[in-house]
């Protein structure tokens, strides 16, 4: 019996756990500014609340990855009940043949 409602709290638990898109993993997050001076801002981007540690920012991430950017700045707290906000922004050249035309 303490196996079963042990096996059956992990499974509720893990389905609450944000998983990374591919890609997501390779983003950048930060709080300074002046990291993103150079960058090309593309959108807001807002991860849920933190109902387990660092969902909030994989869902920052997986928003980032889906608007093109490769780095996130952290523009509110990320211990609200909203959850972190953020700007997404590419900051690196995107490869030739990756480039609009």
């Amino acid at each position: 019996m303490r196996i079963a409602a042990a096996a059956l709290t992990v499974t509720l638990l893990s389905g609450c756990v944000t998983t990374l898109a591919p890609g997501a993993s390779e983003i950048i997050v930060t709080r300074h500014p002046a990291d993103v001076a150079h960058c090309s801002p593309l959108g807001s981007v807002q991860g849920g609340p933190a109902e387990f540690p660092g969902n909030d920012i994989k869902e920052l991430r997986n928003q980032a990855v889906g608007a093109g950017a490769d780095t996130v700045l952290i523009t509110s707290s990320i211990f609200t009940s909203q959850g972190s906000g953020g700007l997404a922004y590419r900051c690196k050249e995107l490869p030739p043949e990756q480039a609009m035309k």
